[in-house]
Formats: C-alpha cells, sequence, structure tokens
C-alpha cells in the first residue's frame, strides 16, 4: 500500500489559517462583518491557558521524580 506525505499539504493550510486570522485580527474585519476586539476575549484565553499549562507542567514534575 502506497503512503501518502500530506505534511506540505497541512503546513501549506496551516500558513493560510495563520495569514487569515492575522489579517483578521489586524483589520478588525472578517469578509464584509467589522468585528470588535477588545482585551476580554485575549484575558480569558490567556488565563485559561496559564491555569491548563501550569498543571500540565506540574503533572510532567511529578513524573519525572
Amino acid at each position: 500500500m502506497a503512503r501518502v506525505c500530506v505534511a506540505g499539504n497541512s503546513t501549506a493550510l496551516g500558513g493560510f489559517v495563520a495569514a487569515f486570522v492575522f489579517n483578521c485580527v489586524l483589520t478588525g474585519q472578517l469578509f464584509e462583518y467589522k468585528i470588535l476586539l477588545n482585551t476580554t476575549p485575549f484575558t480569558l484565553i490567556g488565563l485559561a491557558l496559564a491555569i491548563f499549562l501550569g498543571f500540565r507542567n506540574n503533572a510532567s514534575y511529578d513524573r519525572f521524580w
């Protein structure tokens, strides 16, 4: 059975998505809709990410010892 390498396709798709998101954040528009950008979603996502990474770091440290 032949193997199919999709690394190039997924990398290109990831680059497209990153460019699309960056453009939406930079311009504040998603197609023809205006997006109101304030700090609340970034704060909430950052807080959740910090707590998640803190627990993961603690769990990996406990496995080390």
